[in-house]
């Protein structure tokens, strides 16, 4: 038996987000935004975090211009792709229609 976890829905949606490409903690919260999941930007990086001290990404300090603060840019881990992809089949497999079973009676 599958047990939904709405915590690990939302692991899936940010390492899903993070798989083609590196990106801002701001940047994977406007993505998710702009996507229709409101999450307020803390959450986001408490879940980068989590994925830091899985294994599962690689945050590094970078400097985006000279009046600009410091951000931090993530990128997935090997462990870390294979975990989105496990993770995407998981979403599809939650989408996918079931077969249907008998007739119509028709």
């Amino acid at each position: 038996m599958s047990r939904f976890s709405p915590r690990g829905e939302l692991v899936g949606l940010v390492l899903r987000t993070l798989c083609p490409r590196e990106m801002s903690g701001v940047d994977v919260a406007n993505l998710l935004a702009n996507q229709g999941l409101d999450l307020c930007e803390g959450s986001v990086y408490a879940i980068l975090r989590g994925l830091e001290r899985n294994g599962l990404a690689i945050g590094v300090w970078v400097d985006v211009g000279v009046a600009l603060p410091r951000r931090r840019y993530y990128r997935l881990t090997h462990k870390g792709d294979l975990a989105a992809s496990r993770s995407s089949a998981q979403g599809l497999r939650l989408v996918t229609p079931a077969p249907q079973v008998g007739g119509t009676g028709a």
